[in-house]
């Protein structure tokens, strides 16, 4: 695995954190959360909170596969 600089992390990270985002998102508007508002100080903000929860993973021994796909990728 080559190094990654640094400010950066492992794009199965960033792709866990996409899908955790997901998540998070259609989980909340089920339960009737606004996610999303018109103005700055309402709404959550879910990058915030997918990459808390990820890192938490993280920290607690959870391993990403190296191939997980990212919801989020263009595809080209």
């Amino acid at each position: 695995m080559s190094e990654i600089p640094e400010g950066y992390e492992p794009a199965e990270n960033s792709a866990a954190k996409n899908h955790a985002m997901d998540a998070l998102e259609a989980e909340l508007e089920k339960q009737g959360v606004e996610v999303y508002t018109d103005d700055d100080e309402g709404g959550i903000d879910l990058i915030d909170l997918a990459d808390a929860v990820v890192e938490a993973l993280l920290s607690a021994g959870v391993t990403i596969p190296e191939g997980i796909s990212d919801p989020h990728a263009i595809k080209r």
